[in-house]
């Protein structure tokens, strides 16, 4: 698969600028501004903190998607990502047919918030 044909098959556009590198703060609180996505905490733990890239869904809502290399270790990243997202109460999807950066070597990992993000309700002034 090429990237413009998971874009396509998903409905998705690429985020750009440091958008394209969202991390966990991204999925849950709809920015990045707050840590730069550079903190461990923020990003899922190798082996599948590997290249890295942020996509907006025709609803809006972002994904987080990596793609490590495989090297027979497909259980050991499954397991590291699944732990992450439970962690991080996001939801984990991996896919070795959806990967577009070397496939075949690659395994896609893409992570959604479940929940819709919702902004805060604005207090009306008291009287």
């Amino acid at each position: 698969m090429t990237l413009d044909e998971y874009k396509a098959k998903y409905k998705l556009r690429q985020m750009g600028g440091f958008g394209g590198y969202p991390c966990a703060n991204t999925l849950l609180c709809g920015n990045s501004r707050r840590c730069k996505a550079m903190h461990d905490e923020c990003l899922p733990p190798k082996p599948v903190r590997d290249h890295h890239s942020g996509f907006r869904d025709k609803n809006g809502a972002i994904l987080v998607v990596f793609q490590p290399y495989i090297s027979n270790n497909l259980e050991e990243i499954s397991a590291v990502a699944q732990a992450w997202a439970a962690s991080k109460n996001l939801q984990c999807r991996i896919s070795v047919e959806d990967s577009w950066h070397l496939p075949g070597e690659t395994v896609l990992v893409e992570f959604r918030n479940p929940s819709p993000l919702r902004k805060p309700k604005k207090e009306s002034a008291k009287k």
